[in-house]
C-alpha cells in the first residue's frame, strides 16, 4: 500500500469518525494520530538509512546495493515483522 493510499485511508476514517459519537470519535482519532506519527517515524528512519548507505556508493556500487538491502531488511523486520 503506497503512502498516498494510506493517507487516503486515514482521511476516510477521520471523515467517518466525525459522524460517530464523541467517545468513539475521540478514541479513533487518537489511534489515527498514533498511526500517522509512526508512519512519519518509519519514513524518516528509512530515508536516514538510505542516506547513510549512499556514502558507500563512492566506494562500490555492489557494496552500496548490499548495504541498502541489509538496511531495508532490518527496517522491514522492525516495522512489519519477519516476512
Amino acid at each position: 500500500m503506497s503512502e498516498c493510499k494510506i493517507n487516503q485511508l486515514i482521511k476516510q476514517k477521520r471523515g467517518f469518525l466525525r459522524q460517530a459519537t464523541k467517545e468513539y470519535s475521540s478514541g479513533g482519532n487518537d489511534m489515527l494520530d498514533d498511526l500517522e506519527a509512526l508512519l512519519k517515524e518509519s519514513k524518516a528512519e528509512l530515508e536516514h538509512n538510505l542516506e547513510l548507505a549512499s556514502c558507500l556508493r563512492e566506494e562500490s556500487e555492489e557494496a552500496y546495493q548490499k548495504e541498502c538491502l541489509s538496511m531495508y531488511s532490518a527496517w522491514y523486520e522492525k516495522w512489519f515483522g519477519k516476512p
